[in-house]
């Protein structure tokens, strides 16, 4: 049993938590990461906290959660398993805990016994290994837009990612066939770059987990005769393996 006065800070409408962290802090994380260490029956429940008004540009369903993970890697990286995490959401229940431009409490957490199995990776394998998310670009365009599925689907991939080994992203771009296909193919690499920047940045993956490629126009997903279907080979598919 432990505690501590102070909390991960974050500005209004980010997903990294403020440096430097208090002595305290720090003392009451380094006991948490040596108890989940020490206990490998044990899981930590990580409560990240936001504000529905927050302008959330992560690639999770909500700044909560979008903390929660940040958190959760912070621990990682210090030696607590990733199976021995679990990360949710809520909305800041008091004002005061949100002011001057930062969420003065952006989590907290609870120990509990970790569980027997983890179904939660067999439902993402079924669900999304090998099936690709697509993502829409209009011509000349590399700004990317995220729907309410994706941003459920990519939060369940941050999570596989971290508790399956050796599972990787496929991130492949692909254009329509208007203009020469060496430019073509180079643009759909750029795009398939600028995803994977986007994800690494906005979802705290790892660049090294992801595979980029460019196929430029040999891949259309459906006929290039209409402008509809030129707007669909536009695209570039993150698939989970």
């Amino acid at each position: 049993n432990f505690s501590s006065n102070d909390y991960y800070n974050f500005k209004m409408s980010n997903q990294t938590h403020l440096t430097p962290r208090s002595a305290e802090l720090n003392g009451v994380t380094d006991k948490t990461v040596k108890y989940l260490k020490d206990n490998p029956d044990r899981s930590l429940n990580i409560t990240g906290y936001y504000k529905k008004d927050e302008k959330n540009a992560t690639i999770f369903p909500n700044l909560g959660l979008a903390r929660a993970d940040n958190v959760s890697r912070h621990l990682v990286s210090l030696g607590v398993p990733a199976a021995q995490i679990n990360t949710v959401a809520k909305i800041i229940p008091q004002d005061f805990w949100a002011k001057d431009g930062k969420v003065l409490k952006g989590v907290d957490w609870s120990f509990d016994k970790k569980a027997a199995s983890n179904t939660r990776i067999d439902d993402i394998k079924k669900r999304l290994v090998g099936k690709p998310i697509t993502l829409y670009f209009g011509t000349n365009q590399s700004n990317l837009s995220l729907s309410g599925q994706q941003r459920t689907d990519f939060a369940d991939i941050v999570y596989y990612l971290g508790n399956v080994k050796g599972s990787k992203l496929n991130v492949g771009g692909h254009t329509d066939n208007v203009g020469n296909r060496t430019s073509n193919v180079s643009l759909s690499k750029q795009r398939a770059t600028f995803v994977q920047s986007y994800l690494a940045k906005n979802g705290g993956i790892s660049a090294s987990k992801m595979a980029v490629k460019g196929y430029g126009p040999d891949k259309p997903m459906t006929s290039n005769a209409t402008a509809e279907g030129k707007a669909k080979n536009r695209r570039v598919e993150v698939t989970l393996n």
